[in-house]
């Protein structure tokens, strides 16, 4: 159960920076497709 925690938490900062940061460095022509402003 410990494990699956640290997972959980690992992950949602992860996806808060690539959608900061990673979107601007390869993101830009994904996000131009996908519809996201």
């Amino acid at each position: 159960k410990v494990e699956q925690m640290e997972t959980t938490t690992r992950v949602i900062p992860a996806l808060h920076y690539d959608d900061g940061y990673a979107w601007r460095k390869y993101g830009q022509k994904d996000i131009l497709g996908s519809g996201h402003p």
